[in-house]
């Protein structure tokens, strides 16, 4: 009897344990004005790494609250390249009645690692937004999101997803093997 195993039955090798020497609360630290205490976690499955921070407003303000999350999967995950594509030739298309100084694509659509794209989020009394971008080797999608909700005379931590996202995609183009 002869039994035939193919290797696609087996899982993909998971995410680089490289990345936890990147993604660290310096990093997220680094990433912030005003940066108040926070817990740091990470959470490892098979094909994603999450990293998450909770800024933590201390009892007097309950209602308060910040958080981070780094998430990375395989390339086309988090970032879609048809999609990108897509609508970076809608966002393209609608700047072309727009001067200069005022088109969306720079910002939307930001020179990080292969491919990037920004996303917002406001609502009353909170908001947040995202950054996802393709690692320069179009191996990885990493994301960058957070998000706040802050009563009126509370300072908080304010997160710079883009520049936390060009320190990971430099810090990464930098390993050995990539």
């Amino acid at each position: 009897m002869l039994i035939v195993v193919a290797c696609a039955l087996w899982p993909k090798p998971d995410i680089p344990a490289s990345l936890d020497s990147i993604i660290t609360e310096e990093l997220v630290r680094s990433g912030c004005k005003n940066a108040l205490p926070f817990s740091f976690t990470t959470e490892h499955t098979i094909g994603r790494r999450t990293y998450h921070a909770d800024f933590e407003f201390g009892p007097e303000h309950p209602e308060c609250s910040t958080f981070v999350t780094i998430t990375i999967c395989r390339v086309g995950k988090l970032l879609d390249p048809a999609e990108y594509e897509t609508t970076k030739k809608q966002v393209r298309e609608k700047d072309k009645k727009n001067p200069p100084d005022r088109q969306l694509e720079p910002l939307m659509f930001p020179a990080i690692g292969k491919r990037a794209m920004v996303g917002l989020v406001l609502g009353p009394g909170g908001g947040g937004d995202w950054l996802v971008f393709t690692t320069s080797d179009g191996r990885f999608d990493i994301k960058v999101e957070q998000g706040n909700r802050w009563s009126e005379g509370v300072e908080g931590p304010i997160v710079l997803c883009d520049r936390i996202a060009r320190d990971i995609c430099s810090k990464y183009d930098s390993l050995e093997g990539n």
